[in-house]
């Protein structure tokens, strides 16, 4: 399930495959019994690499990790959250 705010993100900024990578990491044991995750995507350098990292709260050290080598996505970082199986924006909570 997707709020506005991460349809908004999915479809006018071209970010499908973001939402298919949280998606696909839902079956990892590693997030087994984590109803809150925070997943951050930010960009490491000017060269496009960006980073995926999932953490249970604030704070916590990232369960999941992914380094991906380039993406067009048009801003630096967004950070979405995953409540009960419900992406959405920090701004939506």
């Amino acid at each position: 399930m997707l709020t506005d705010g991460c349809a908004f993100v999915r479809e006018r900024m071209g970010a499908w495959w973001l939402f298919d990578a949280i998606l696909s990491y839902q079956q990892d044991n590693r997030l087994n019994d984590v109803p809150f995750q925070i997943w951050e995507l930010k960009q490491l350098r000017t060269d496009l690499t960006w980073q995926l990292s999932c953490k249970p709260d604030s704070g916590k050290k990232a369960l999941i990790v992914q380094i991906i080598e380039f993406s067009d996505f048009p801003i630096e970082e967004i950070k979405i959250w995953l409540i009960d199986k419900v992406a959405l924006l920090p701004s939506e909570y």
